[in-house]
């Protein structure tokens, strides 16, 4: 017959019982179990490709959404687009580094082989691990990202200039003077346009898009130099905007009919501000020695124009920043103004600009709130926080500075100047061969992919 169990036992049973409930997530009072992900990354995306170097950057993500630091990155790529399906397939990037606070901005370069279009996707994971949802999915070509394209065959060319994927050019006709050319490069159907004919002598050609171009020029060795403007789409005749004695030259546009250039008489010097509908009007408040006036890029927004001056007793040079609409002036701060400052590209408040660090004339960049400084070189040209500068190496060289890395866009031997950047697109001078000096180009950046 079966023994009863002691009551010391069944006692010793029910306390055992209890303790195991207490332990349990079942109990409310007990450890709270984590479930929440971090939050899927939105905005990845390919910052730039080089050769098979491939570089992405990111915002970091929370532990719990967008709240407290994560724990690990799962970032892949393939040459197949990356869906949820599809990421088991996708390359493991080896060696990413543990997410940041959120809202960190992250970025890891690695490589891949072969030629085809790339795709990058990422996952985040707190301590559990929870995993986040699968990123947005950007692509980008291998073979399309930093490549030199030679543009011109023809003439000697030089001065370019691109507004969008829209490059204009002066080129050398020998006898028959210099014209201005045209080429969008986005428009696999546009050819090399000659776009005026006047012949003569051309310099500082600027675009807006296919439809409005602006420059200085003669018609012979003893005019002075006029600006010319051309509307439409045809090829622009001789289309002089100024008619006088005095030397108009440098002319920056800020939109349809709608320009700024310097205007001097060979000893003094202003700054001109044409808008159509609109008397021409003088920007600079006092007339100042030639040679130490100067006018730079605009920014993208078309308002503001920046130039250099130097006052009576020729010892101080002040930089002017000012919006052509409402008259204002920008402070600038000590490290660019006074005595600092020249060769300036502006772009939507933003500076780049040529300073001294030591003996030595560097590439400069001010944010609005702090100065970077990139590295030696001159003639900056500024779009959206990037810079494309002329460095010299025994030769000319252009670089292309992203807003983190130096990438040396071309070789010494072409001798590569006179850099212009916009947008995707780096257009440039080169001579490849030492003889007559032709058209560069590369995209930079693909703003158009990986939305």
């Amino acid at each position: 017959m079966p023994k009863t169990p002691s009551l010391f036992v069944l006692l010793s049973i029910s306390f055992l019982l209890v303790a195991w409930a207490g332990c349990s997530g079942d109990d409310p009072a007990g450890p709270a179990i984590d479930e929440t992900p971090p939050a899927a990354v939105a905005d990845l995306g390919i910052q730039s490709v080089e050769g098979s170097t491939v570089t992405v950057a990111w915002t970091a993500p929370g532990d719990d959404g967008d709240e407290g630091r994560a724990d690990a990155y799962d970032l892949r790529w393939s040459f197949a687009p990356i869906t949820a399906g599809t990421w088991g397939a996708a390359a493991q990037v080896a060696g990413v580094p543990a997410p940041g606070e959120p809202g960190t901005a992250e970025s890891h370069a690695f490589d891949v082989a072969g030629k085809a279009d790339v795709h990058v996707a990422l996952k985040t994971a707190d301590e559990v691990p929870n995993w986040s949802g699968l990123s947005n999915v950007p692509s980008e070509e291998l073979d399309e990202l930093f490549v030199v394209r030679q543009l011109t065959t023809q003439g000697d060319n030089s001065e370019p200039y691109v507004h969008g994927s829209v490059v204009v050019w002066v080129r050398d006709l020998g006898l028959d003077g210099e014209e201005i050319y045209m080429y969008d490069l986005e428009d696999p159907t546009y050819i090399i346009t000659r776009r005026t004919g006047s012949g003569g002598e051309k310099h500082s050609p600027r675009c807006l898009g296919r439809s409005y171009i602006v420059w200085s020029g003669k018609l012979t060795p003893g005019d002075t130099w006029e600006i010319h403007t051309c509307s439409g789409l045809d090829m622009c005749q001789l289309t002089q905007y100024t008619d006088n004695d005095l030397y108009d030259h440098t002319p920056v546009i800020l939109g349809s009919h709608h320009f700024a250039w310097v205007q001097s008489s060979g000893f003094y010097a202003e700054i001109m501000h044409h808008q159509m509908g609109y008397a021409d009007s003088p920007l600079s408040a006092d007339c100042c020695p030639l040679y130490d006036y100067s006018c730079s890029e605009l920014d993208g927004d078309g308002d503001w124009v920046i130039w250099r001056s130097v006052d009576a007793s020729v010892t101080e040079h002040r930089i002017h920043m000012m919006n052509v609409f409402t008259g204002a002036t920008y402070g600038l701060p000590a490290e660019i103004n006074p005595n600092t400052a020249v060769d300036y590209s502006i772009d939507d408040g933003e500076l780049a600009f040529e300073g001294p660090v030591g003996a030595d004339i560097w590439v400069k960049y001010w944010d609005g709130d702090t100065v970077h400084e990139i590295e030696e070189g001159q003639s900056p040209s500024l779009s959206d926080g990037r810079v494309a500068y002329e460095v010299w190496r025994g030769d000319w060289d252009v670089h292309y500075w992203d807003g983190a890395t130096i990438h040396e866009v071309a070789v010494a031997q072409t001798h590569d100047a006179q850099p212009s950047l916009d947008g995707d697109w780096l257009v440039w001078v080169g001579q490849p061969d030492g003889g007559d000096r032709h058209i560069f180009y590369m995209r930079v950046r693909d703003s158009k992919r990986g939305d």
